[in-house]
């Protein structure tokens, strides 16, 4: 994957800049890595298209009783880690309380969910 390739190398506004051109691309493993690597350059200049791309990721997806496939279940991934992780170690209560609703939707292809994912609230437990 080019973008976590050259992010594991180098991280540098550049290649957010390219990046953020490909959050919404078609073939979903190159919209996957794009996203996936503001969780390290962080996502203040990304975080409203990651928002929108994963609540039009979620719509699609819900109405859908089958299993989703391994790259868009990845997509979606990395959309939640960019926003959950982009924006240091720590993010807001309404940061989590936003995630939480994308939690819910159909199954994925068995054994390729992410495990991190579905036990998301226990990540970050707020006292209230």
């Amino acid at each position: 994957m080019v973008f976590t390739d050259i992010a594991h190398v180098h991280v540098s506004p550049e290649l957010g800049k390219i990046a953020k051109d490909y959050i919404d691309y078609p073939d979903r493993k190159i919209a996957a890595n794009a996203a996936y690597i503001f969780k390290w350059l962080g996502n203040a200049d990304v975080e409203t298209a990651l928002w929108k791309n994963l609540d039009t990721w979620h719509k699609k997806w819900a109405a859908n009783s089958g299993s989703i496939p391994f790259d868009e279940q990845n997509y979606q991934d990395s959309l939640v880690e960019a926003l959950l992780l982009g924006g240091g170690p720590c993010k807001s209560k309404d940061t989590m309380d936003r995630l939480r609703p994308f939690r819910d939707h159909p199954e994925p292809v068995p054994d390729q969910r992410r495990n991190y994912w579905p036990a998301a609230d226990v990540i970050v437990r707020w006292p209230f």
